[in-house]
C-alpha cells in the first residue's frame, strides 16, 4: 500500500516518490512540485550557460601575464 500524499492537505495516496527530495507526491501535487522546481532551474541554466561563455572567452596566457605584470610592479614597488 502506497503511502499518502507529503502535502498536509492532500488526502489522496501517494503514486510517485520525487528523486530530488524524496516526497512521496500524488500525481497533481507532482506536477505542481516539477513545475516549481523546473521555474526554480531556468535562471540557473541561464547563469550557467553564462558563466561557460565567459570561461571560452578567457585568455588564460592574458591573464598570466597580468598576473606576471602586477608582481613584477608590487616587487619594484617594494
Amino acid at each position: 500500500m502506497s503511502p499518502p500524499c507529503a502535502i498536509h492537505t492532500c488526502k489522496r495516496k501517494s503514486q510517485a516518490l520525487c528523486h530530488c527530495c524524496s516526497k512521496n507526491l500524488c500525481l497533481d501535487h507532482l506536477k505542481e512540485h516539477n513545475d516549481l522546481i523546473y521555474a526554480q532551474l531556468n535562471p540557473l541554466v541561464g547563469e550557467i550557460n553564462t558563466l561557460h561563455n565567459q570561461m571560452l572567452a578567457l585568455n588564460v596566457d592574458e591573464v598570466i601575464d597580468k598576473c606576471r605584470q602586477k608582481l613584477d610592479k608590487w616587487r619594484h614597488d617594494c
